[in-house]
């Protein structure tokens, strides 16, 4: 077996290395078993409808303004983005609630995520990295916001001379504090 440099690996690689996914699995059968069978007359009639409109120039491909006369949602969808900005449709706006390394306590100090991290005491105080997941609940007239963060980067977490390899105990805690699920409870400030 080669070598593998797992320090620098992404979690995501390195769950594909030790655990590697089959080519195909249940929910691809699904699919194709949906497209198959049901889908097939309907996305040809769908594909033949669209075809035929854009001849006449009702339709214009995939641009937003045909994607949105056919639309359920009340906007006009974006169209692909690839600057690594946030986009919204127009009429609505977006902002940061929560970033890698705030603080999750009006008592808690913030994460310096850009001076590889800090010590350990207090890393279970912060906002985690690498979010891959979220989920809103009503509680009780609350508004209750559950987001997973799915792993750690060593490499950014630890301190540089240390190459992304933990030196002790604290270091390992460190990175199991930054990862899992956060809970906290949104509500409405001045700033939205």
């Amino acid at each position: 077996m080669k070598d593998i440099d797992t320090v620098n690996m992404s979690a995501d690689d390195w769950d594909e290395q030790n655990f590697p996914r089959p080519e195909t699995n249940d929910f691809d059968r699904v699919v194709e078993r949906a497209i198959s069978r049901r889908g097939f007359l309907g996305g040809v009639l769908a594909f033949g409808s669209g075809a035929a409109a854009m001849g006449n120039g009702l339709l214009s491909g995939t641009s937003a303004e045909a994607q949105a006369a056919s639309s359920r949602f009340p906007f006009t969808p974006i169209d692909i983005q690839t600057d690594f900005d946030v986009h919204v449709p127009e009429g609505y706006s977006w902002q940061t609630m929560m970033r890698w390394g705030d603080p999750l306590f009006s008592d808690a100090d913030g994460y310096d995520v850009n001076a590889g991290g800090g010590p350990v005491e207090g890393s279970d105080r912060v906002f985690g990295e690498n979010t891959d997941g979220m989920e809103t609940f009503a509680l009780n007239g609350r508004t209750i916001l559950a987001i997973n963060s799915e792993y750690t980067n060593r490499g950014t977490n630890l301190p540089a001379e240390q190459e992304g390899v933990p030196a002790n105990a604290g270091d390992v805690r460190k990175l199991q504090n930054l990862q899992g699920v956060t809970v906290v409870e949104v509500a409405e400030g001045e700033n939205g």
